[in-house]
């Protein structure tokens, strides 16, 4: 019989939330989001906007922006029931 060895760790799986929150007034709430402003590539100019679902918050984007930003600006928004996820 083969025996399967557990899998490695992901390395580049983490988290760490390392953005910081700004949170703005809308309507009847508010709304937090982060933005990791302009790319390390400002000739191309693109913007990312990543929404979150159901429950989640814009923690699930955390690992998945660190490999766009340094192509491309990053914003990430928590919907208006989720503004305390990471405050």
């Amino acid at each position: 019989m083969t025996q399967t060895l557990p899998a490695e760790p992901e390395p580049n799986i983490s988290s760490e939330f390392p953005f910081e929150l700004h949170v703005i007034d809308v309507l009847d709430g508010e709304i937090a989001y982060i933005d990791t402003g302009s790319p390390l590539n400002d000739d191309v100019g693109i913007t990312h906007i990543f929404i979150h679902g159901n429950p989640t918050s814009s923690y699930i984007w955390r690992n998945i922006i660190r490999h766009v930003m340094p192509k491309a600006r990053c914003i990430a928004l928590n919907l208006i029931e989720y503004l305390d996820k990471f405050l």
